[in-house]
């Protein structure tokens, strides 16, 4: 489970990013409906008009609070691993050899934070680095 939450953590952050926005606007927008159920635009759900009363079974406080949470936590999730992948892009595409070893280490640790396939990048990197240095000479 690890793995698959580890190679597919950009798609999970967008994905409790639109749960959490659905959420929070469906939670918000009934809680400030104007008037009373049956005149507001979500007029064949009754149990609308006293929100805030839990004992009647209108639980609309509970995705008032978990909304906003996981929306943040899919926001976070989601631009972590755009962060990551950028500044992971960013360092694999100096030219000289030695760059490429003085960041080697950053690069080593954003492929173990990113989907697999990055590791297999920086491998075929290095030979590549490793390749062109017997060519040279």
């Amino acid at each position: 489970m690890a793995k698959f939450t580890k190679n597919h953590m950009l798609e999970i952050g967008l994905a409790l990013t639109v749960v959490g926005l659905l959420l929070t606007v469906v939670s918000w927008s009934w809680a400030w409906d104007v008037g009373d159920a049956r005149t507001g635009w979500l007029a064949s759900y009754e149990p609308l008009a006293n929100f805030h009363d839990l004992e009647d079974g209108d639980y609309n406080l509970i995705p008032m609070i978990v909304g906003p949470i996981v929306l943040i936590m899919g926001l976070f999730y989601a631009g972590e691993q755009l962060v990551l992948r950028r500044r992971f892009e960013r360092l694999m595409e100096v030219k000289k050899k030695g760059d490429f070893l003085s960041n080697l280490r950053d690069i080593e640790a954003l492929a173990k934070r990113l989907p697999d396939g990055y590791r297999a990048r920086v491998r075929e990197r290095e030979a590549e680095m490793k390749s062109q240095s017997r060519r040279s000479t």
